[in-house]
């Protein structure tokens, strides 16, 4: 399983609500605007496709 993190501008619960549909099937979490994601199915190339289409 892979760490990904990347820089986000998440600060609110409305915008970890937008995410959680697209994460849902992985382990996730924001941490002073930073996105970690651990997963086999994303990878941090902005070309990739996961388990739902184009991430």
């Amino acid at each position: 399983m892979k760490q990904l993190q990347f820089k986000s501008n998440i600060n609110c619960g409305g915008c970890v609500s937008k995410i959680t549909p697209v994460l849902k099937d992985n382990e996730w979490s924001v941490d002073n605007k930073v996105l970690t994601v651990k997963t086999d199915s994303l990878c941090q190339s902005n070309h990739c496709y996961g388990r739902g289409g184009r991430f």
